[in-house]
């Protein structure tokens, strides 16, 4: 049976229905798409429902709400016989309904049993493409990690994420998106940003295209508006937020650009030996006086290379499989 017809659903949920269309909602909400779909936009109207009423500016008064218990409590003694009189099966009817809800909101949420998780590692060199339950979507940079549960909770969606990812967060009001680093929390609604946070790094840095999202530290947090940028030195906890000219320029990186933007040569070196897979060996001190602004679409690693050394009077030269760094 196809259940498209919302009385029928309303009179299961009313306990006015037959048993046999009790059973057969309950089967259909619990083991179809659709069914899936329909129960979750009813959760989600009673939750703006709820969020309403507890907004509203004008709350019911003390005396009102006495009336309006008084109203309840003779209903429910004039339905009394009522409900007496109906035959056994439509005793179990409100069992069904939760049960079948039950069923529906453990096997989403996983609220009963202990949660498992799925751990990601992502070598050097490569890139990787997820795409969550709820349709959210994460693309992660090389040498990152991301941790993330079977099946979110009913409150929140939370992960763990040791490097460099861009988010595309589907919104969810009631369910907010958790992305969780080594010192700081991202709390989002719906939005798409690019973060970067590997453990070895001094900073983590988040940039917003769309939406918004709070940057939440020990001790402080910050809002994001599109087009800002956050960077948070994790060992002095201090934060500094500014507006980018071209915010997309932080995650050239998904389309295999290098972006450099006043780069000292040792974040420089690091972002290298992460894309290409290589080791970097500094052998003039002096050399990390020199920064880099470049976005170059090479994919050797000697083309690079030769681009830097253009910009900076240093030199790379491959002693044993390791780039030795001179001034030249």
């Amino acid at each position: 049976m196809t259940l498209s017809n919302k009385k029928i659903i309303q009179e299961v949920i009313d306990c006015s229905s037959s048993k046999e269309n009790a059973c057969d909602v309950v089967n259909w909400l619990s083991s179809t798409i659709e069914g899936h779909q329909t129960l979750s936009d009813m959760i989600d109207h009673d939750a703006y429902v709820i969020e309403d009423y507890m907004l509203d500016n004008n709350p019911i008064d003390p005396t009102q709400s006495a009336e309006l218990l008084e109203k309840i409590d003779t209903q429910i003694r004039n339905n009394r016989f009522r409900l007496l009189t109906l035959r056994i099966a439509a005793v179990f009817l409100p069992l069904i309904i939760i049960l079948g809800f039950g069923i529906y909101v453990n096997n989403h949420f996983n609220i009963i049993g202990k949660t498992t998780y799925t751990e990601i590692n992502i070598p050097n060199g490569e890139k990787a493409h997820i795409i969550f339950q709820d349709g959210s979507e994460a693309i992660l940079n090389s040498s990152s990690k991301i941790v993330f549960p079977k099946k979110f909770g009913i409150t929140k969606r939370e992960i763990q994420l040791e490097g460099e990812a861009y988010f595309k967060i589907d919104k969810n009001k009631h369910r907010p998106f958790i992305v969780k680093t080594d010192k700081a929390d991202i709390k989002v609604l719906g939005t798409s940003f690019n973060v970067s946070a590997y453990k070895e790094d001094e900073f983590i840095n988040v940039t917003l295209d769309e939406g918004i999202i709070v940057f939440n530290t020990p001790n402080n947090k910050h809002q994001l508006s599109p087009g800002q940028q956050l960077i948070f030195n994790k060992d002095r906890n201090e934060s500094f937020m500014r507006f980018l000219k071209k915010p997309e320029n932080s995650s050239l990186w998904m389309s295999d650009k290098l972006f450099f933007d006043d780069t000292p040569l040792r974040q420089a070196i690091k972002i290298l030996e992460r894309k290409f897979d290589v080791k970097f060996e500094i052998k003039d001190n002096k050399a990390v006086d020199y920064s880099f602004t470049i976005i170059t679409d090479e994919r050797d690693i000697e083309d690079v290379l030769k681009e830097l050394e253009m910009i900076a009077p240093i030199r790379f030269n491959l002693q044993n499989d390791i780039y030795e760094i001179t001034l030249s």
